[in-house]
């Protein structure tokens, strides 16, 4: 009677064992069909069907292999991905030197661009004094000049000497002036 309801309970476990294997197949769940396969390796062994429980352990040894085989592309695949990100962070951190340089020599630019801004102010006002300051000798010497030219027959010779002399004062200060400059 004992042996008789073991003999129910083992098949009653086998059945269950066989769903839980077609349930992980049709699942795709690798590791407990594993793990089922190990079961029927055990309850083989006790009721000493030892050819089914070799065929259990075989399987069970190959789906080990395959999860193993799994897990080790995963930590690839992690492993890959983790070169991937510190590549990038390397690449954005490169990036933020580089904008920080940039942002600078911009800046740099910015300074500079004033400096000349200011530098061509200053030479505009120098240009506008120098102008000036040179206009009105110019005009001088060309007032001299053109009565020297029209009027040279009828003038006398201090006349002459006189507006020599005039053009000649005019011409040192302008380039005095110039001098300065």
């Amino acid at each position: 009677l004992n042996e008789e309801a073991e003999q129910v309970n083992t098949m009653r476990a086998t059945e269950l064992l066989v769903k839980w294997l077609r349930i992980a197949q049709e699942l795709g769940l690798k590791r407990l069909e594993m793990r089922v396969h190990e079961t029927f390796t055990v309850a083989y062994k006790q009721i000493r069907l030892f050819e089914k429980a070799l065929s259990h352990k075989e399987k069970a040894i190959e789906l080990r292999e395959i999860i193993s085989g799994e897990d080790v592309s995963k930590q690839v695949q992690q492993l890959e991905i983790a070169l991937r990100r510190e590549r990038f962070e390397r690449e954005i951190e490169q990036d933020r030197k580089e904008s920080a340089e940039l942002a600078t020599a911009l800046q740099h630019l910015d300074d500079l661009n004033a400096h000349l801004q200011h530098v061509a102010q200053e030479k505009n006002e120098v240009f506008s004094i120098v102008y000036h300051d040179l206009k009105n000798p110019i005009a001088g010497i060309l007032v001299h000049t053109s009565t020297l030219e029209r009027y040279l027959e009828r003038m006398s010779m201090s006349e002459i000497r006189n507006s020599i002399t005039s053009i000649s004062k005019t011409a040192h200060r302008m380039k005095d002036i110039v001098t300065h400059l």
